[in-house]
């Protein structure tokens, strides 16, 4: 069976996604006073992308639309020293306040300020937590799935899954698993068919279930190594976001800089490496055998210095799950020799038993095997936006192959495009 999804969205300049973050404050005078048409202007230190505004009549300013990363914020006005704010985090969608006093003095004199302090939403009332690059890097996950991290932020609770690519097991202030909004750089990462139920009878139909893998897992949305950060926005948050009353999980994928980074990874499990299971030993039956190798890469720097990034991830699975000590029933020996013929021949093709007789013409047959997983997912993604805030087109594609072997490539492919930045 092959799935082939594929999704092409054209996005204008004007398009605010909720994944996009704010800084905003007020620029005033030694005497408190809001300074009128000051330029204000934010800078990425990884892409040297920048944007820039001015302060109104009262010293406000605002600058939307900002990728999570690490900046620096220039003022400047008549009269006043120019003021610089390094080491400034923003975070996926965050609301950034910065309000800055300026010195009276000339522009040829500067002020430079230290803003890597933890950043407090004062603009809304929204409840949230961010996991990012850092965080992920440093803790150790069980399958790659960031599944777990989402279990750490309050209020939110696992669900006990109902099989192997069953989506929705998460609840967020007690919202039914099926409340939750799932994107990736803005885009709905929501699926609209679930892999297990009823067909026009299940959750998935409505749009209402993430993207997961076949066996659940989260590869399908992004791959661990090509996650910037995410937010988990539980209560409170505004109309932006909308469709579901569940949690908000918003997350952003890596981009390139003018830097180059890469890095290559190979988690192994092998059986040559573990002891037989317990219920192994405890039947007398065989290790089975145990394959997994979860390997990949990433690779990102410019295309085009200051103007043109890419970001490349990649990941595999290749899986074979042990079942060891599993205990079923058979025909006994007996049952086997009284009919002839054709319904021998049927009872002779079960296995033979090598446990007790029940005495009802079965048999204890207890065997360990290997559980052959079949999933093939590739995931290209190309991102080109221009001039920060202006995004020509986005294409998103998915394919997702049934096959004999559990195979799990996740593809990423980010490029990020300013045709103004350096003139």
């Amino acid at each position: 069976m092959t799935i082939t999804r594929f999704l092409l969205l054209f996005a204008c300049s004007w398009c605010a996604w909720a994944q996009k973050a704010e800084v905003s404050g007020f620029v005033k005078d030694p005497s408190g006073a809001g300074v009128p048409n000051a330029a204000v202007q934010i800078q990425n230190t990884a892409t040297d992308i920048k944007a820039a505004t001015r302060t109104n009549e009262s010293g406000l300013y605002v600058l939307p639309l900002l990728n999570p990363g690490t900046y620096s914020l220039t003022v400047e006005a008549r009269g006043f020293d120019r003021t610089v704010i390094d080491n400034i985090q923003i975070a996926v969608g965050a609301k950034v306040t910065r309000n800055i006093n300026l010195n009276v003095g000339t522009v040829m004199e500067q002020v430079t300020v230290d803003g890597s302090g933890i950043n407090v939403n004062t603009v809304d009332a929204s409840v949230s937590a961010v996991i990012d690059r850092q965080f992920v890097a440093n803790i150790p996950l069980s399958g790659r799935s960031f599944q777990s991290l989402m279990t750490i932020v309050p209020g939110v609770a696992v669900v006990p899954s109902q099989g192997a690519g069953t989506s929705g097991e998460i609840s967020v202030n007690g919202q039914r698993t099926e409340a939750n909004y799932f994107t990736v750089d803005g885009v709905s990462a929501n699926t609209g068919v679930s892999n297990t139920g009823t067909i026009g009878f299940s959750a998935g139909y409505s749009g209402s279930t993430p993207g997961e893998t076949a066996l659940g897992t989260t590869q399908n949305m992004i791959s661990l190594d090509a996650l910037q950060e995410f937010r988990a926005t539980t209560s409170s948050y505004s109309a932006e976001y909308g469709r579901t009353p569940g949690g908000q999980f918003s997350f952003t994928t890596r981009s390139g800089g003018n830097d180059w980074h890469g890095s290559l990874f190979e988690y192994l499990r092998n059986d040559a490496l573990n002891a037989n299971n317990w219920f192994g030993n405890a039947t007398r039956t065989p290790k089975p055998a145990e394959r997994q190798n979860d390997f990949g890469g990433t690779l990102g720097g410019p295309l085009w210095r200051n103007r043109t990034f890419f970001f490349v991830s990649y990941e595999a699975l290749r899986l074979r799950t042990p079942q060891s000590g599993i205990t079923t029933h058979v025909p006994s020996m007996s049952l086997r020799q009284s009919p002839t013929g054709v319904l021998q021949a049927a009872l002779n093709a079960f296995p033979i038993p090598n446990g007790p007789d029940t005495g009802n013409g079965m048999a204890t047959f207890t065997t360990s095997y290997s559980n052959p997983a079949s999933l093939d997912s590739t995931h290209p993604i190309a991102v080109m936006p221009a001039a920060g805030d202006s995004v020509p087109f986005v294409v998103f594609m998915a394919r997702e192959n049934s096959s004999d072997s559990a195979e799990i490539p996740t593809h990423a492919v980010r490029v990020f495009f300013d045709p103004t930045n350096g003139r």
